[in-house]
Parts: C-alpha cells; structure tokens; sequence
C-alpha cells in the first residue's frame, strides 16, 4: 500500500515531522525509532504527550537521544532508563536547562 511506502520513507517522515511533530504518529514502527525522527518531532512538537508516549523504549538508553532531549526540557529526565538515570551529565545537563535543584 502506498502510505505504508510514505510511512517508511525516512526523508518523507522527516519533512512531515519537521513541519508537525504530532505526525510521528503515522511514521512506521521502524522510524519511531529513529532518533533523528523523534528529536526533529520533539523540537516542532514542544514535547507534547502525544510525542513524549509514542517515544520507543530503547531511546530512552540512548546516551545521547538522552542528553538532546534533557537539554531542551530537563523534567524529560522522568522518563530516562537504566544507568542513564544517575549518568552525572545527564543529569547535569537536566537541572541546566530548566534550572531544576538537586535533592
């Protein structure tokens, strides 16, 4: 089927992403992902539920999927798995970007 070719065209995802970050939502499992796809869709999309949820396990053990994304919103570090939960950088950088304390 046509769409299922366009949800899986990676340059057509990231044109759609870039424009509207909600359109993750139609990317193919493959490309949701993909790091540069959901960081482009967390960018145009302002970390919306609708982008955060969709967001695959594995990034979140992505060191630096990690670090971009609790560049631009510290509080994403919540949803950060694994050893990457207590990495000082990222947490670090977390409390830097929205001047969260530390306990």
């Amino acid at each position: 089927c046509a769409s299922d070719d366009l949800r899986g065209d990676r340059e057509v995802v990231l044109r759609a992403v870039a424009q509207h970050g909600n359109a993750l939502q139609f990317a193919s499992d493959e490309l949701q992902t993909d790091s540069e796809v959901v960081l482009t869709a967390l960018v145009v999309g302002e970390m919306t539920d609708s982008i955060i949820f969709r967001i695959k396990e594995n990034l979140w053990f992505d060191r630096e999927f990690v670090l971009s994304v609790v560049e631009r919103n510290g509080w994403m570090l919540k949803f950060v798995r694994g050893p990457l939960r207590f990495d000082r950088e990222v947490i670090f950088r977390a409390t830097m970007a929205d001047s969260l304390e530390l306990p």
